[in-house]
Parts: C-alpha cells; sequence; structure tokens
C-alpha cells in the first residue's frame, strides 16, 4: 500500500487489505486509524465482526457495561462523534436482539420487553425490538404493515410481540419497519449492512485523486 500512488489510494488499500483479512479487536483498534478518511468504517466492520464475542464477555445484565466499552474504543480513536447512527448504541441493541431471537425461537409465546434489554435506554430496547422482528421474520412483515401496529397483526404474521409497558414507544420501531421508504429488511442500521463485513465498497478509487491509476489496488 505504501507504493501506491496518492495518500488516498494508500488509505483505500490500507482499508481493502484490513477489512479482506476480517481485522477485529485491539488490531483494528491499532491498524484501522492507517485508513485514513475510512477509519470509522474500518472499526465498524470490526466492531460487527465482534458481535458473538462481545455477547459472551458481556453477558445478559451487562449490557450498559458493553455499549461503554465499545463507545470508549471510538472516542479512543476520536470517533466519538462522526457517526448519526453510533455503532456502541446499534451494536448494543443488535447483542440484544440475538439473545432475544434465541429466547423467542425456544419458546415463542414469551414476549420483548424491558427486561430483555437490561437497563440499557428505553430507545435503544426499542430499536434492539425492531433489529429482532427484522432477523425472525427475514423480509416477513404483517400485513396490512400500517400504524399503530397491534399486538393481534404481529402475533397473526408469526412474529413476536412486545410487553405492554413499550405499548407507545413501540411503535417507533414499526414505523421504520413498515414505511415505504424502506421496505422489508431496510430499516436504517448497521445490522442491514451485511455485505459490507465481506466485501469492500472501496473498490473505486477516490473521486477527489487526481490522476487516478485504472484498475483496482492489490495487495501483492
Amino acid at each position: 500500500c505504501a507504493q501506491a500512488p496518492t495518500e488516498e489510494w494508500q488509505q483505500v488499500c490500507y482499508f481493502d487489505v484490513l477489512d479482506g483479512i476480517g481485522i477485529s479487536g485491539q488490531y483494528a483498534d491499532q491498524a484501522c486509524p492507517m485508513t485514513g478518511e475510512f477509519t470509522e468504517r474500518c472499526m465498524i466492520h470490526a466492531l460487527l465482526r465482534e458481535e458473538e464475542s462481545l455477547s459472551k464477555k458481556y453477558p445478559k445484565g451487562k449490557e450498559v457495561e458493553m455499549m461503554d466499552a465499545i463507545q470508549q474504543r471510538m472516542t479512543n480513536l476520536g470517533l466519538e462523534k462522526v457517526s448519526e447512527e453510533p455503532i456502541h448504541e446499534t451494536l448494543t441493541a443488535r447483542v440484544v436482539a440475538r439473545r432475544f431471537e434465541s429466547s423467542w425461537r425456544s419458546n415463542p409465546s414469551i414476549v420483548f420487553s424491558k427486561e430483555s434489554c437490561g437497563s440499557l435506554p428505553e430507545n435503544i430496547c426499542v430499536d434492539a425490538y425492531r433489529i429482532s422482528i427484522k432477523q425472525i421474520g427475514r423480509g416477513t412483515l404483517p400485513s396490512p404493515c400500517s400504524l399503530p401496529m397491534n399486538v393481534e397483526t404481529v402475533r397473526a404474521a408469526n412474529l413476536p410481540t412486545w410487553h405492554h409497558e413499550l405499548d407507545e414507544t413501540v411503535q417507533s420501531a414499526w414505523k421504520s419497519l413498515c414505511h415505504a421508504t424502506y421496505g422489508p429488511q431496510k430499516a436504517p442500521d448497521y445490522a442491514s449492512s451485511q455485505k459490507a463485513k465481506n466485501a469492500s465498497r472501496f473498490k473505486s478509487p477516490p473521486k477527489s485523486s487526481p490522476n487516478q491509476p485504472k484498475g483496482t489496488l492489490q495487495q501483492k
């Protein structure tokens, strides 16, 4: 990558290499800054790869500690205010959603509740419910998918319902899920970017780079 003709191309190259080998953990913390303007994306991809290990490291009841630890890693790299959708919140919600999905598949009669989220703020808890619906439904949504959503309609679609304590706030989750702009499986969150974890989005050279070489940089 050091042989790339411009600094921007070097950053693209480093991102492609690090993303290609699936870097994560402390190695990501140390190496992602080499990607320059792509540091945040590099860290997001790395953290998504750590979902399972984070879930094991922070068992149920330690959700806030997990969220704070993720945020601290981003802060250490100067990324605390970069993203409009902070990965420490999204990834924590994703872990909660996975845990709930596992429990629900074993016992479909259980409902999503605040208890499912430990001591997380309610907005993150509701986002975890939204993600769980996407994961469990795999594109299947209630018909009609309209607001206000009710328990009976969700149950008829064979999807998990919620505890009455979330009656008001859960509607924001269904607004995102049902919104015509997104459609099934397209509510905006990092969890929906599966391709991003396996393939780089930066195969093309930066548009601002002068005298762009033809083709894609490759690490030999």
